[in-house]
């Protein structure tokens, strides 16, 4: 686990993914958490709020969020990924239509 926090730390995007899922399949899920609150962020300064690797990155954080019993921040962020993706991909589009 400490091996693959520092590969990850070094900027191995692929590797900190992994371990969140890992963490997150096995049980841990309050330990998976910052890692995926840490992947949105990344995701977002590289990418913008609006792509949809983001809005993937964030519905992720948002499902372990919810996992946690984090309902209200949970809640916020899927609204937020929600409205944009009406926005950006329009009302009747499938990934907007997931997102609801």
């Amino acid at each position: 686990l400490e091996t693959l926090k520092r590969r990850a730390s070094g900027g191995e995007e692929t590797a900190v993914r992994r371990l969140a899922s890992v963490l997150d399949d096995r049980g841990l899920t309050r330990e998976a958490e910052p890692l995926l609150r840490q992947l949105y962020e990344e995701d977002a300064r590289l990418w913008g709020p609006d792509h949809i690797h983001v809005r993937t990155s964030k519905n992720n954080w948002a499902r372990v969020l919810s996992s946690i019993s984090r309902y209200k921040e949970a809640e916020s962020l899927l609204e937020d990924n929600f409205q944009r993706s009406k926005r950006v991909s329009g009302p009747s589009d499938r990934g907007t239509l997931i997102d609801m």
